[in-house]
């Protein structure tokens, strides 16, 4: 499945998109496409052949931000401020208008402050896209408000994604013995890669992506975690996350998240 499609496959796009990578990384080129595919109206976007991919410049694609705007403003937060002012005009031409910020870490600590509010809940027409080198580059309570896609310079890599859908599509249909099984799937990981997992565990739970993913059966609404379940869940990836910073083996902290999570849901469901 094509990188981008992946992002579409869940039924739910995210709001806002943190896209890092090394210099050489080409995260521009990728936001661009990236963006051209959420203004697209064909059906796999970006389709290349509808009106919207064959502008050249479509006036819902919106540049923000720029280093000249923001060099040349004499009130650097009243630009961040216009920006979101912007967002809430209707698009011009499609269903959607999409922001991309280049280079954010070039975005002062107010500036940032400035963008939270509207970055967690933008109007539902609109994406923003930031591109940093790293996330340290950002505020945290910023990147924890985005869908990170880290890239090298081979390309983007979303396997991460795909691999904490494994974890929380079985979760989500409480079926514990599936929730093993994908944890055990991932013993051959090393530990940088299991923390990249669980953050992207940690972002489908906080969006709620779970909650418009296609389900599992056909004609059956995907279910939907309750606060408490939730709250527990958040709290089993936390402990595991907690586990790389002190150094435990891969295959203990996995063992230890499988069974908080198939805990968190039982538990709910004997109450």
């Amino acid at each position: 499945m094509d990188r981008i499609s992946r992002i579409f496959s869940g039924g739910r796009v995210p709001h806002s998109f943190l896209i890092t990578g090394e210099e050489g990384a080409e995260k521009e080129a990728f936001a661009l496409r990236l963006a051209r595919a959420l203004i697209c109206e064909g059906e796999h976007p970006p389709c290349g052949v509808c009106a919207a991919c064959r502008k050249a410049e479509h006036p819902d694609l919106i540049h923000a931000l720029q280093p000249a705007v923001m060099d040349a403003a004499k009130n650097k937060i009243g630009v961040v401020r216009d920006m979101i002012a912007d967002t809430h005009i209707l698009p011009n031409d499609g269903h959607r208008k999409v922001y991309v910020v280049q280079d954010a870490s070039r975005l002062t600590v107010d500036q940032q402050n400035v963008l939270l509010a509207t970055i967690e809940e933008p109007p539902k027409h609109v994406c923003f896209i930031f591109t940093v080198n790293h996330a340290s580059d950002l505020l945290p309570t910023v990147v924890s408000r985005c869908t990170q896609i880290k890239l090298s310079g081979h390309g983007v890599d979303l396997a991460c994604i795909d691999q904490a859908r494994s974890i929380l599509l079985p979760l989500s249909k409480r079926d514990e013995l599936g929730v093993l099984s994908a944890c055990m799937a991932l013993e051959k990981c090393d530990r940088a890669e299991l923390r990249d997992i669980l953050e992207s565990c940690r972002t489908l739970l906080r969006d709620g992506a779970l909650r418009t993913l296609p389900p599992l059966i056909s004609g059956e609404p995907a279910p939907v975690f309750t606060y408490a379940e939730f709250v527990s869940c958040c709290d089993a990836i936390d402990r595991a996350a907690d586990g790389i910073i002190r150094n435990l083996g891969v295959a203990i902290i996995l063992g230890g998240l499988c069974a908080r999570l198939t805990c968190a849901i039982s538990a709910e469901e004997e109450q």
